[in-house]
């Protein structure tokens, strides 16, 4: 199995090759968390750590899903090199002209993290310090949990259906933390709610015992950190490592918490259960390159929107269980983004979405340097690109409703302040 090793040594040396040439940038830390997945999946193959959905040593480590796997990957992070975040500093940022629709946005997510907060209070601290995070986090991955409104009725569960919308894409202050961080610099209480806010998802994943929002608010917020440093002063520089540590170390305390909870019987505990989650998404991805062939398919995931409102609408849960039914293959594991086109709709478009990925991407680069200033618009768009391959290391981002009609909503705003010259 010669190519179980390729993609670490293929991600090492493209990294190398970036940081010699443009320094540590954002593409350069795409390419560093696909090399570390990478590394994990090598351990993980040749450990067979237990897990109930894969046998990882019986994969078949082959030639072309490795090839289509790294060719595809940096195929979508190219736009990125080409954006080459260090040439971004102080002078390069847009002051803001509308910053009263701006101060509007950031109240709204204010409002939604304090009604997050007081709708949810005692669930959240049920979970975090009462109740069994692992059973928690297995009943929801079998579908056993309800949702969370179910128990509100009349305005109370209007209110907290907006809520959980606009708090799963509260992802998209994370980049305006540090914009506003830039732009006002003076104003410390106002930057330290919208980074705050930013931690919504957070609050909605601990609802379920849920890792996966965590794990995509500390890598985003490391990106950020990376797209902006530039412009930073020192003094900024130190608070914010300051202020990210503490974050970051209470987080992964909470990882921690919810991975030993429910892997605690496994090999090596936690540890083993960390290389599962970090190692799986390529060996996954090869796996059903060779042997998925289901003569089904689905929008569901990649639109969740449309599938919303469809008639024929179909929950995650039914799609896994029509997949399992037609192939013999359990879906419900992590297989990067890529891996869940191939999973939905099929090979050619795993080929497709990549290329209508890197010509958005592409065409925020334009806008961009066409602009000469970076500007909120431009940093949303952007954004919205990165989130598909920064967290695509696990799966495809936008296959919750929420996040998806987060998107539209934050894409929209986008649209308005380029309109009104942001």
């Amino acid at each position: 199995q010669i190519m179980l090793y390729f993609p670490f040594i293929y991600f090492t040396t493209l990294l190398l090759a970036v940081i010699r040439k443009r320094g540590f940038d954002m593409s350069a830390y795409m390419i560093f968390i696909y090399a570390i997945s990478s590394f994990f999946s090598i351990i993980l193959y040749n450990q067979n750590y237990d897990y109930d959905l894969v046998y990882f040593s019986k994969i078949d480590i082959s030639p072309l899903p490795t090839i289509i796997y790294c060719g595809l990957i940096t195929f979508c992070i190219y736009p990125f090199y080409k954006y080459n975040s260090n040439r971004l500093n102080i002078s390069n940022i847009a002051p803001l002209k509308n910053s009263t629709f701006f101060k509007g946005l950031i109240f709204i997510f204010i409002s939604v993290f304090i009604l997050i907060i007081l709708l949810f209070y005692d669930q959240i601290v049920f979970n975090l310090f009462i109740g069994d995070l692992g059973e928690i986090r297995v009943d929801s991955y079998n579908g056993m949990t309800t949702s969370i409104t179910d128990s509100l009725t009349g305005i109370s569960r209007i209110i907290a259906t907006i809520v959980m919308i606009l708090g799963h894409s509260a992802y998209f202050l994370i980049p305006l933390f540090f914009y506003s961080l830039i732009i006002n610099r003076k104003q410390i209480i106002f930057n330290c709610l919208i980074l705050l806010s930013s931690t919504s998802p957070i609050l909605l994943g601990i609802l379920y015992a849920d890792r996966s929002n965590t794990f995509y608010w500390v890598m985003l917020f490391v990106l950020c950190y990376i797209w902006f440093k530039k412009s930073f002063s020192v003094r900024q520089k130190f608070y914010i490592k300051i202020i990210g540590s503490i974050l970051l170390t209470v987080l992964i305390a909470y990882f921690i918490a919810v991975t030993t909870s429910r892997f605690g019987e496994r090999d090596a505990e936690a540890e083993g259960s960390f290389i599962i989650y970090a190692g799986q998404p390529f060996l996954n991805f090869c796996n059903l390159w060779n042997n998925y062939y289901n003569p089904e398919w689905t929008l569901s995931r990649i639109f969740p929107f449309f599938n919303f409102f469809s008639e024929d609408k179909i929950s995650v849960q039914d799609w896994n269980n029509i997949a399992y039914a037609n192939t013999q293959m359990n879906i419900n594991v992590f297989y990067t983004f890529l891996g869940l086109f191939l999973v939905d709709i099929g090979r050619v478009c795993v080929f497709l979405f990549p290329f209508i990925i890197n010509r958005i991407a592409n065409i925020s680069v334009r806008l961009r340097y066409s602009d000469q200033y970076l500007r909120v618009s431009n940093i949303i768009i952007t954004f919205s690109i990165a989130i598909i391959l920064q967290c695509g290391v696990i799966s495809y981002f936008y296959t919750n409703i929420d996040r998806y009609i987060g998107l539209i909503f934050f894409l929209s705003v986008a649209l308005y302040m380029r309109k009104s010259q942001d």
